[in-house]
């Protein structure tokens, strides 16, 4: 019968003292590390004057009433909502609405001026909007814009368009809207945060493999 070395036990336990240990500090360091994992992908600029306020289509009800909040406050004297998505749920009571239209809608709701509004139906990514606010912005001789999205889409979102925009002489301003179904400082504690968070690390690692 073979016994066990007394150095290889000792060298055993403290394996799994050292596993215990580091289990009992992640526990324990839990929230600031989920808020440090959130953190990351939210970056947001100050605010300039800008030639235009660019609303991202999604999540019309967040992002739309900071593009009116802006535009009211006198940051830019237009802004153009993006995205050609038609929104299914509305469309199967055959109301064919645009990501942009509904953003818009929004913006409108919160006292916005339509008449220093428009819509950019073009977009279905990030990217696809980026490109599509590029053309728009060199067309009309845009030195800056500021761009409103989701927080936890504004890291990713900024990448992207300044890749885009910079290379033609146009400044990047990211604005973020506040999620509406979570809080951003405990995103975990609900299903809309957890969806949205692991939805947009993920993207962001696609992006960064892709563009």
């Amino acid at each position: 019968m073979q016994v066990a070395h007394p150095g290889r036990k000792r060298r055993w336990a403290i394996r799994i003292s050292a596993c215990a240990l580091t289990l009992l500090a992640v526990w324990l360091l839990r929230h600031p590390l989920l808020s440090a994992v959130g953190d990351f992908l939210i970056q947001e600029d100050a605010l300039a004057r800008a030639d235009a306020i660019i609303v991202l289509g999604g999540a019309p009800t967040e992002r739309g009433p900071v593009g009116a909040q802006l535009l009211r406050e006198g940051w830019a004297p237009l802004m153009i909502c993006t995205g050609e998505r038609v929104n299914e749920v509305l469309a199967l009571h055959g109301i064919t609405r645009t990501e942009a239209a509904l953003s818009l809608d929004a913006a409108r709701l919160d006292s916005a001026d339509v008449r220093k509004a428009q819509l950019l139906e073009v977009g279905t990514s990030t990217q696809e909007e980026a490109e599509a606010v590029r053309d728009f912005a060199v067309e009309n001789s845009f030195e800056r814009i500021i761009i409103v999205t989701t927080e936890f889409h504004t890291r990713r979102a900024g990448r992207v368009f300044r890749k885009a925009l910079e290379p033609a002489g146009i400044a990047v301003i990211m604005r973020a809207a506040p999620g509406t179904d979570y809080m951003a400082e405990r995103w975990w504690a609900t299903e809309a945060g957890l969806i949205m968070v692991n939805n947009e690390w993920m993207k962001t690692l696609y992006y960064a493999v892709k563009h």
